[in-house]
């Protein structure tokens, strides 16, 4: 196992997937702040010349909770997709170059690969979330005034990178099925944002996995049965797709095990 983390921590430097996600969640962070704070108001003050720059501030919401909000509104839509766009070639990639027996030959068996993936692509994205998370606090409290209490961060990023880990079960699964990385960035995508625009129409999100997205958004004081149902929907559905993910690439028909063993020997 401790050889499969190492591979994949290596192969996400290597592929800069890491870099791509820091870089990404990091300027969300200091954009949205930007936007709210100097862009919007000094368009609208061009716009609207008889509107004093007062009135603007209350009609965007400079609060640094106001601020906040929009910014994870922004990192819903855009974090989601920039995972799905870093991780969707994780295995198609490995389905088109025949490397999934590689491990075998050298003692390693296909769950720890499959484990290796989700749990370094899942602590790379706690790791930025929590730094974007306390990057926009403090910019945003710098640029106003602190009204926020940080464990409503942390809490935030704690329910982001949950959602993120059952996520990112989620690419692996589709990826065994679709074998192809295109199809796999947009089917993961599509059914994350309908599943949370239908679920939370039916007001049925906050006993799925997909009640994280609404939980992490909120800065309101919870209560254990707030997120107790959403919290274990995650948890088992992200184990389910695991599970099935390693059993679809134990028996995918790419290239046997002896054809492998041949062309190793050659």
């Amino acid at each position: 196992m401790k050889s499969s983390l190492i591979k994949e921590w290596l192969y996400g430097l290597r592929k800069h997937s890491f870099l791509i996600l820091g870089i990404s969640f990091v300027s969300l962070s200091i954009l949205t702040p930007i936007m709210m704070y100097i862009i919007l108001p000094e368009i609208l003050y061009q716009e609207m010349l008889n509107l004093p720059l007062e009135e603007i501030e209350k009609v965007l919401d400079l609060s640094q909770q106001g601020v906040y909000h929009n910014f994870l509104n922004d990192f819903t839509e855009i974090g989601l997709l920039i995972i799905c766009l870093v991780l969707a070639k994780l295995i198609p990639q490995e389905i088109k170059e025949h490397t999934w027996h590689f491990p075998k030959l050298s003692g390693i068996e296909v769950k720890h690969v499959i484990l290796s993936k989700w749990m370094i692509s899942t602590l790379a994205i706690m790791i930025f979330t929590v730094i974007a998370f306390i990057l926009c606090y403090l910019y945003t409290g710098l640029l106003s005034t602190f009204d926020l209490k940080i464990y409503i961060i942390f809490r935030g990023a704690l329910f982001f990178s949950l959602f993120a880990s059952f996520v990112v079960a989620l690419i692996l699964w589709i990826g065994t099925l679709t074998k192809n990385t295109m199809a796999t960035l947009i089917i993961t995508y599509v059914a994350l944002m309908l599943s949370n625009t239908i679920f939370s129409y039916f007001e049925m999100d906050s006993y799925l996995p997909i009640g994280l997205m609404r939980l992490f958004q909120t800065t309101a004081s919870l209560k254990p049965l707030d997120y107790l149902y959403a919290v274990l929907s995650a948890t088992v559905m992200t184990s389910l797709l695991l599970v099935h993910s390693i059993y679809r690439i134990k028996h995918l028909d790419l290239i046997t095990y002896k054809e492998v063993k041949k062309h190793a020997k050659t």
